[in-house]
């Protein structure tokens, strides 16, 4: 599942996304993974774009809660 919360957070900031991925010490393919949902970001990578964006870890990467 991609993460619309960090889509909105990136294109409300007006960098491009190697520009994010750049300043978050990441690889532009590993930021794009991320948004898109193939996988999900460690907690060093949470805080760094955390950082970059100027928000907070939970506002970027809110906790889901599975419904059974």
């Amino acid at each position: 599942m991609d993460n619309k919360t960090l889509k909105l957070a990136i294109f409300e900031s007006g960098m491009k996304n190697f520009e994010i991925a750049h300043e978050a010490a990441m690889h532009p393919a590993s930021l794009s993974h991320i948004v898109n949902g193939y996988y999900e970001a460690n907690e060093t990578q949470k805080e760094s774009l955390a950082n970059v964006l100027g928000q907070t870890v939970g506002e970027l990467f809110p906790t889901q809660i599975e419904v059974a």
